[in-house]
C-alpha cells in the first residue's frame, strides 16, 4: 500500500488528479463540490502566482484546487484555467487511472 500511495503521491505533484476524479466518481461527488466543501471556498488566486508563477507553481495551484489539467499545457492554459476554471469542464472525467490508483480506487468501499 505504500508504494502506491507514492505513486499517488508522485502523480499529484506532477499535476495527475486522475486519482482524486476516481475517487470523487467512486463516491458520486457533484461536479461542483460535496455539500461539506460548499461553504468551505477557496480564496482567490493571488496575482503574484498568476502574473508571474512559474508552469511548476501554476501546476501545483490547479492541482491544490481541483482544477484538472494537462502537463502539457503552456503558462497561458494553466492562467486560464486557474481564472477560468469552468471553461475546463470537459476535462473533468477522470482520465485513465495508474496501475496503482486503479488498484486503490477497486479497493474502496461505500460507508
Amino acid at each position: 500500500m505504500v508504494e502506491q500511495l507514492a505513486e499517488i503521491r508522485s502523480e499529484l505533484l506532477h499535476g495527475d488528479v486522475s486519482f482524486l476524479q476516481g475517487v470523487a466518481a467512486f463516491y458520486d461527488a457533484r461536479a461542483d463540490g460535496d455539500a461539506e466543501d460548499e461553504d468551505a471556498e477557496l480564496e482567490p488566486v493571488p496575482a503574484a502566482v498568476i502574473e508571474e508563477g512559474t508552469k511548476a507553481e501554476l501546476q501545483q495551484e490547479c492541482a491544490r484546487r481541483g482544477i484538472p489539467f494537462r502537463k502539457s499545457w503552456t503558462k497561458d492554459e494553466l492562467r486560464e484555467a486557474l481564472t477560468h476554471p469552468e471553461s475546463r469542464a470537459a476535462l473533468e472525467r477522470p482520465e485513465k487511472l495508474s496501475r496503482a490508483a486503479r488498484r486503490i480506487v477497486a479497493s474502496l468501499e461505500h460507508v
